[in-house]
């Protein structure tokens, strides 16, 4: 944080520098003329602009356990005088179970950003959370650990079809609006798949999602072709969810009992659509007036009704083809790419960048492949494996705590 002041001392505005790490510990640095003086903790600093060691009284900007996280979007410039900072946006790729990825690129996110500006980020996550990798359970734990540790972000978390799926297995599916549907009625359209995908079948089928039933079963050809591996039991490849819980694929008693309440709530509140204002650069091609995120992409038809159902969670249809599409939802809407509105999702297993549409899924759940974020308006890329130097001026916050399992 950066404030210009005049010091007394006969120099006019001259800057003051102070890095507060909030969170698990404090430590302030503060620069004065030729003089650099660091801190344990901000009341150090007080005191020592009450000595005149620092001429400036800091105490407006050593407020954090008191401020809001809009307060502490901000920039003071000059002495009352506050602007708001603008948020950097990050579009998290789609992690599939793949914990020690996740905090290797959370790591180097932080680094490529620094401090201030990941902190206050928005960091929006393009679905898919479970499935493929070996700890599910760990990834959604450190999801739902962010907004405590990290509260000055803003943290958007879409739903993948493999979350949607995993959800309607466990019946934690958000309710249609309006009605009550027996699950059993998204069957019938690919019933006669249902040999050849190995659905699910036991106590409380019916009130069971095809999505979910697809999602525990076991496949009859157990050789994915499309991903030249075998398939982890299911089309969804769940095995590995239901063992990272330490639950046998299939036993839904087991997995309803062993799948934490707080992660069921994750599930359950995912959104499935998320929109927020454009960014403005110098690249009229990287320009946008509007943002909007969506785990797989949207269908050139219908969009007002298809943005509709998706705000509303509407579970009726058998498959939600925002969040399941292929080749129909790879491109911007026409009327959207006209109003130059940015779509941006994840699912399609590949990297895709034009002025109007991003897909960032360079991992598709394969463990030799990176999880890639994106950090918007700059169009900068981030992988987990790349090398970034620490800086010395800042240190990484600690990674979320995850408790063994």
């Amino acid at each position: 944080m950066t404030i210009a002041v005049n010091s007394g001392h006969g120099v006019n505005k001259e800057i003051i520098k102070l890095q507060i790490h909030s969170g698990f510990h404090s430590s302030v640095g503060a620069r004065f003329g030729d003089a650099s003086y660091m801190y344990s903790d901000a009341s150090h600093v007080k005191e020592s602009a009450r000595q005149g060691i620092i001429p400036v009284d800091c105490e407006q900007l050593l407020r954090q356990d008191s401020e809001s996280p809009r307060e502490r979007n901000l920039k003071v410039e000059g002495l009352g005088k506050m602007v708001e900072s603008k948020r950097v946006t990050i579009c998290v790729g789609d992690v599939h179970g793949h914990l020690d990825q996740l905090r290797n690129l959370w790591r180097n996110l932080e680094l490529k950003l620094g401090l201030e500006a990941f902190r206050s980020a928005t960091v929006i996550f393009l679905g898919d959370y479970n499935d493929r990798g070996p700890d599910t359970k760990g990834v959604l734990e450190f999801l739902v650990s962010l907004p405590e540790l990290y509260p000055e972000q803003r943290h958007v978390f879409l739903c993948g079809n493999h979350d949607f799926a995993f959800a309607a297995f466990l019946g934690v599916l958000p309710a249609p609006p309006g009605s009550h549907i027996e699950y059993s009625s998204t069957w019938e359209e690919f019933q006669p798949n249902e040999e050849r995908e190995g659905w699910w079948a036991g106590p409380g089928q019916e009130g069971i999602h095809l999505q979910g039933r697809r999602w525990a079963g076991r496949m009859k050809n157990q050789y994915n072709t499309k991903r030249g591996e075998p398939y982890k039991c299911s089309i969804y490849d769940a095995s590995t969810t239901f063992e990272s819980y330490g639950v046998a694929h299939g036993d839904r008693e087991g997995l309803i009992a062993a799948v934490p309440e707080k992660h069921k709530e994750f599930l359950r509140n995912l959104v499935w659509i998320h929109e927020q204002e454009g960014e403005e650069t110098e690249d009229p091609e990287t320009s946008y007036t509007k943002l909007i995120a969506v785990h797989a992409g949207l269908e050139s038809k219908s969009v007002d009704h298809q943005m509709q159902m998706l705000k509303l969670k509407d579970s009726k249809l058998p498959r939600i083809e925002p969040l399941a599409g292929r080749r129909n939802v790879w491109n911007t809407p026409p009327d959207l790419a006209a109003q130059k509105v940015l779509v941006v999702s994840g699912h399609h297993g590949k990297l895709h960048f034009e002025s109007n549409r991003l897909i960032i899924d360079e991992s598709g759940g394969f463990d030799d492949r990176p999880i890639a974020a994106m950090i918007l308006p700059a169009r900068e890329l981030v992988r987990d494996t790349d090398s970034l130097l620490e800086s010395k001026s800042q240190e990484p916050r600690p990674q979320p705590v995850l408790v063994a399992h």
